[in-house]
């Protein structure tokens, strides 16, 4: 018995580790990771200029479109972005379902619902 409940334990600590993102606003952290990843590859003006590495996630925010739709816009940068002026950063946003960004809002935005800053 003993030693199934130290399996367990070590079984959660190791899935816990593995994420480093966590669960912001209750998104799967990793996976909005991958997407801003790969929306920023496929942009021209980071065309094979960037890895994975050079990414950095700075914050995401819930936000309500007209209709009362959450949508979210997650702030990210490189990691050779001038912190200066507008803090370097980029901002796209996401609808939950999918987790597909897009450049520019889908939707007017009315109402914050709230932050999780990454750093």
């Amino acid at each position: 018995m003993r030693l199934h409940v130290i399996s367990l334990i070590a079984g959660v600590l190791l899935l816990t580790g593995c994420s480093n993102y966590g669960e912001p606003l209750g998104l799967d952290g990793d996976r909005v990771f991958a997407a801003v990843k790969e929306h920023t590859i496929e942009l021209e003006e980071f065309e094979s200029d960037y890895t994975e590495r050079d990414i950095e996630l700075e914050r995401i925010c819930a936000v309500a479109d007209e209709d009362f739709e959450v949508i979210y816009r997650i702030f990210w940068q490189t990691s050779d972005a001038p912190r200066a002026n507008y803090g370097g950063y980029y901002v796209t946003f996401m609808e939950e379902p999918d987790y597909q960004l897009v450049n520019n809002a889908p939707k007017d935005i009315y109402n914050s619902i709230g932050c999780h800053e990454f750093n």
